[in-house]
């Protein structure tokens, strides 16, 4: 069984969220729970009985009973029990006129504050968070099976409610992940780290670092990729395309000019870069998110 992975989508609430599905289900073990959607939504879910198994690049992810799942559902999703006394779980589930953009722990770490945006992890097992969200989403279910004629009004409301504690539950748990990472990083680790730091605007090597560190490449990347868990590589890309996130909406610079500033003078490189990490090209992210709710 693989472990839940930390990963966050940042999505828009200053366009209508349209699409309020509200349900309580049991399923019978073996049973598919569902299987993909053709137009991709997303889904909040408390987990009340039982453990709902994902299928996610050829392997299995566990949600245990408790816990809260928050899902981007589109035509691969996959989930499924395996437990004899099945499962039971309430949603709510939505759409959004503007696609998510994927965040890591510095981003949201670094998040302000905004009632424009939410922060939305993959999964939440902290109990009173997963109370609170059992809460909200048992109160849904209640507002829809009485019929409540202002449903679409408070549903919204228990929505945006939802998001807000996840987004504020999401920027503590990246926070205190990045602290813990902080402390247990060995000398070498943090060496490194200080290095690409001072040195992101200009071009360098690996060699360059490692050279700086003083120890042998090998012995840097195993020790760099244990407590950052990715490459040096991949840290210095995300690294750069970080600040070239911040250089693009928070001003009228080109994409080629924020390159320059972190080192990379190819754009066309810079712009595959871009999409790999943040999920759209550089001009729909500014027009996106130009000015918004970041710091």
């Amino acid at each position: 069984m693989e472990k839940i992975k930390r990963s966050y989508h940042l999505i828009r609430l200053d366009t209508p969220v349209r699409l309020y599905i509200v349900s309580f289900k049991a399923v019978e073990h073996y049973h598919e729970v569902y299987v993909r959607r053709e137009t991709p939504t997303f889904e909040v879910v408390f987990q009340q009985e039982g453990t709902v198994w994902e299928q996610r690049n050829e392997t299995e992810i566990a949600y245990p009973p408790g816990s809260v799942r928050i899902m981007l559902i589109n035509h691969d999703t996959v989930l499924y029990t395996k437990e004899s006394e099945g499962c039971a779980f309430f949603r709510i589930e939505f759409r959004l006129d503007q696609p998510p953009l994927p965040l890591n722990d510095e981003d949201v770490a670094a998040w302000s504050v905004s009632p424009d945006h939410a922060i939305l992890p993959d999964c939440v097992t902290e109990p009173a968070v997963c109370e609170r969200i059992g809460y909200l989403l048992k109160s849904a279910q209640r507002i829809v099976a009485n019929h409540d004629r202002f449903a679409h009004l408070k549903l919204r409301t228990i929505l945006h409610e939802c998001l807000a504690i996840l987004s504020e539950h999401a920027v503590s748990a990246a926070q205190n992940h990045l602290q813990n990472i902080n402390r247990f990083q060995s000398p070498y680790t943090k060496k490194a780290l200080e290095f690409i730091e001072k040195n992101l605007s200009c071009s360098f090597t690996a060699a360059d670092i490692h050279n700086y560190v003083g120890i042998s490449y090998e012995h840097l990347h195993r020790c760099f990729r244990r407590d950052m868990n990715m490459t040096i590589t991949e840290y210095v890309n995300r690294a750069r395309i970080h600040r070239v996130e911040h250089f693009i909406v928070s001003s009228n610079m080109t994409l080629a000019e924020a390159g320059v500033l972190v080192g990379i003078r190819d754009v066309k490189y810079l712009s595959r870069l871009f999409h790999r990490f943040v999920g759209v090209s550089a001009a729909e992210y500014r027009r996106l998110y130009g000015g918004r709710g970041m710091r």
